[in-house]
């Protein structure tokens, strides 16, 4: 959940009713990520807040079980001569404000980073970043750890065969994985892939629906992918092959998409506006949605 005041946005993640993570970006340290364990009454900084040479922001985090993961981007000013910064990806227990780094820091300034859990053991990072170098260009990076975290390996990127960038994930049930791929000239998402064996390999990229505007989120549920736009809802069951509009939420969805919450492996979710007032849930993949007003009053 993301709450913006005046351009500066704050994250909040809630991984049991105790535990939770705060993400501040109004700054500086930018990111720093607090944590409680006794349900939001008290939130601890972690040990990096107190260093600003070398805070960790906050970019993404996910958690399953007794285990959070945390993308983050290592700000050490020394980088140059310690090598000891950029994207990485860290664990904690979950509550806990102490993070180990499970992942090493790439050399790269991130611009974007994800976490996202397949299964108890089985999870995924993913990082955009500018390249520095004589070639100077923006890439994208994926990974997968296939023992809860604990290490981590990279993976083809599918969106690289298009001459794209890898933007957001999402898991389904059994082995399934899909990743929104984007065009190096252009931020919006263009084409989407999937796997079906834990990202070994994947099939062909396929175009996402053209009305609309801007893909921001896709969701993959027992036998249904879930792509919103910016005005739109659209389903497909063939893997991204064909789409079809969800007429039922046309009426009330006009410009208000925010983003998919849920799904990851079962058929229960839901979609919030921008506003962050108004939710649409569903329990059967994406066939039938609830609407629920979450006003304050």
């Amino acid at each position: 959940m993301n709450k913006e005041k005046d351009g500066e946005q704050t994250s909040v993640w809630l991984a049991n009713a105790s535990a939770g993570y705060v993400a501040d970006y109004t700054g500086p340290p930018h990111g720093t990520t607090l944590a409680t364990s006794d349900g939001g009454r008290t939130w601890n900084a972690p040990p990096d807040a107190a260093q600003p040479s070398g805070a960790v922001q906050t970019l993404d985090l996910a958690s399953q079980g007794g285990t959070v993961l945390r993308a983050a981007h290592q700000n050490d000013p020394a980088c140059s001569n310690t090598g000891d910064c950029g994207d990485e990806i860290q664990m904690a227990t979950t509550g806990s404000d102490t993070w180990h780094t499970v992942l090493p820091p790439l050399s790269h300034s991130a611009s974007y980073g994800q976490v996202v859990w397949q299964n108890d053991h089985v999870a995924y990072g993913a990082f955009l970043s500018a390249v520095v170098g004589p070639d100077s260009h923006i890439a994208s990076f994926i990974y997968r750890s296939a023992d809860a975290g604990k290490s981590w390996e990279p993976i083809p990127d599918p969106c690289d065969s298009r001459r794209g960038i890898a933007g957001r994930l999402a898991t389904g049930p059994g082995d399934r994985l899909a990743v929104l791929c984007s065009g190096i000239d252009d931020s919006l998402y263009k084409f989407v892939a999937t796997s079906t064996d834990n990202g070994k390999t994947w099939g062909a990229p396929r175009s996402l629906p053209e009305h609309g505007g801007i893909t921001t989120a896709v969701a993959l549920t027992g036998s249904t992918m879930i792509a919103v736009t910016k005005s739109t809802v659209w389903t497909s069951t063939d893997d991204g092959t064909s789409w079809q509009p969800v007429e039922a939420l046309q009426a009330d969805f006009s410009d208000s998409a925010f983003g998919l919450y849920g799904f990851n492996g079962s058929d229960i979710g839901e979609i919030v506006n921008h506003q962050g007032n108004t939710m649409w849930t569903t329990s059967d993949g994406g066939q039938n949605w609830s609407q629920l007003n979450v006003s304050a009053g």
